[in-house]
């Protein structure tokens, strides 16, 4: 089943100094990972972080999901 990765970023410290780019597949990501990356979808429950989200326009341009 090539070409139908799915890859899960969180958004801790542990991610930086790497490329969602650089992993291929699906990418999805949750909260403020968006500041840095463009995703195929973005993921977040927290209110203060997705008003951010939302308010920053990355709503409009990349499928995000709230609570």
């Amino acid at each position: 089943m090539s070409g139908n990765r799915h890859f899960v970023y969180g958004n801790g410290e542990s991610r930086k100094g790497f490329k969602v780019s650089n992993y291929g597949g699906t990418s999805w990501g949750c909260n403020a990972i968006y500041r840095d990356h463009n995703l195929d979808g973005l993921i977040s429950v927290d209110p203060g972080i997705i008003h951010e989200i939302y308010h920053s326009g990355y709503a409009f341009k990349y499928k995000c999901y709230f609570r």
